[in-house]
């Protein structure tokens, strides 16, 4: 979870979508931020995801709906302050995949979900053996139908 933070922080939109929150805007704050991250994921990794009655299947759509709220807020306050609205006005990204700046722009996007996904499973994936992980080729392509 540390190095899906990190890549969070290390790609500029995705940044500026945590900055937008204020989740992380203190110690205290980001620490309460990923502590709660963490416990999500222990709960959807425990529990069944795929039944509807579940706290797992609860918490993914709670976070979805998290996700949908945000995207929704910081649009409307780009528009709001007229960004991007320019032409010209798309910047590229670190990955130099060209993003709309503001009022445009698509925020948590299919792409930055990807990412993000990435940056949680990514590292595990390529040395599951660093992380105490130890198993097959079927068990890989197992965890990542799950993500």
């Amino acid at each position: 979870q540390f190095l899906a933070v990190l890549g969070g922080f290390s790609v500029s939109h995705l940044l500026e979508v945590l900055l937008f929150t204020g989740k992380s805007s203190s110690p205290e704050q980001a620490m309460k931020r990923y502590i709660s991250t963490a416990r999500r994921l222990m709960l959807w990794h425990d529990g069944d995801v795929w039944d509807v009655n579940s706290k797992a299947h609860r918490s993914v759509m709670a976070v979805r709906n998290m996700h949908g709220k945000v995207a929704r807020a910081i649009t409307k306050d780009r528009k709001n302050k007229g960004q991007g609205s320019e032409p010209g006005d798309n910047k590229a990204c670190s990955s130099g995949v060209s993003v709309d700046s503001g009022a445009d722009r698509v925020f948590i996007s299919q792409y930055d979900m990807a990412l993000t996904q990435s940056a949680f499973i990514g590292f595990v994936l390529l040395h599951p053996e660093k992380f105490g992980i130890f198993c097959n080729i079927a068990e890989l392509e197992d965890y990542i139908f799950f993500w």
